[in-house]
């Protein structure tokens, strides 16, 4: 019930309540309020009005920005990757297929025939130094650098085996077992040269490469 509809009811039969009516209409705080710019005038002058409109307009424009990129965002996006992958990749005719799928077997037939050639030149080359040839083809992968990298390889496996034959040969000599039955090396060239006949003649599995790594140790020995 409204102030007005309660002096109505309230006041004796016949009174004139205009009067009433203008005062009760002269204290609503709305009542020049006609227009969005007289309401938003209105809001300014209070400070609390203030904050409820720029939390409800945060609220609202927060609301937008979430259902827009849940909503929209994804296909408009999706547009525009479409767009430029058009630009950039054309669609192709079927004659366009048709030369491009050739070019492409053209392409792996020319790799498969330069990296069986790579192969076959690398397996030679480890036969030639003593490295495994099967291993060799492994390195086809790196391409111009595969020589350079089991060059790399075979010297890191050498160092490895030059180190283990060295312990080898002290723990025998500090058993007082001299390899060779009653011949006893007089140094240290006479020694390895001892235990690269030994090898030569044994059926070690890793002998060409221990062989190498002899040879590489009795080679850098000066002869007396």
């Amino acid at each position: 019930m409204t102030l007005t509809e309660w002096i109505k009811a309230n006041v004796k039969d016949g009174v004139d309540v205009t009067e009433a009516e203008k005062l009760v209409a002269d204290l609503n705080p709305l009542k020049d309020v006609k227009t969005a710019d007289d309401a938003l005038a209105f809001i300014k002058r209070n400070e609390v009005l203030v904050k409820a409109l720029d939390a409800e307009t945060a609220r609202r424009v927060e609301s937008h920005d979430k259902k827009y990129q849940e909503e929209k965002l994804p296909g408009l996006l999706e547009a525009e990757r479409e767009k430029i992958r058009k630009e950039l990749a054309p669609e192709e005719t079927e004659e366009q297929k048709r030369i491009r799928a050739l070019e492409e077997e053209n392409k792996k037939m020319r790799d498969d025939q330069a990296k069986g050639q790579r192969k076959a030149k690398l397996r030679e080359l480890a036969k030639e130094s003593g490295f495994d040839p099967d291993l060799a083809e492994d390195f086809a992968v790196y391409g111009d650098d595969a020589e350079k990298y089991i060059e790399k390889h075979k010297k890191a496996a050498e160092r490895r085996l030059e180190e283990q034959l060295s312990e080898e040969l002290k723990k025998r000599g500090a058993a007082g077992h001299p390899r060779g039955g009653d011949v006893t090396p007089q140094n240290k060239r006479e020694e390895l040269i001892q235990s690269y006949n030994e090898l030569e003649k044994s059926n070690d599995p890793n002998k060409g490469a221990k062989l190498i790594a002899l040879k590489g140790q009795i080679e850098r020995l000066p002869k007396e």
